[in-house]
């Protein structure tokens, strides 16, 4: 997994107002026999990306060797 230092730019403008957006695999499970079927049944899965969403021009990117936001990567360092 790569480290990243800092809040990431957006690759077009270099601005750093960028949401983060994880992608994740997930089912969901739907049992007839079950009483509730129609609420069905989310199981957890991995996470497999991230992507940046700018919202200073609305440019929007995959950041490579990513694939889950970790709070550390993306503070300031001093």
């Amino acid at each position: 997994m790569r480290k990243i230092s800092g809040w990431p730019k957006c690759p077009q403008c270099r601005n750093r107002k960028v949401l983060l957006i994880e992608i994740w695999d997930a089912t969901i499970t739907w049992n007839p026999g079950e009483p509730y079927f129609n609420e069905g049944t989310l199981n957890p899965g991995d996470p497999l990306r991230v992507e940046g969403h700018c919202l200073n021009c609305d440019h929007r990117w995959r950041l490579r060797g990513v694939i889950q936001v970790q709070e550390e990567w993306f503070t300031e360092e001093e």
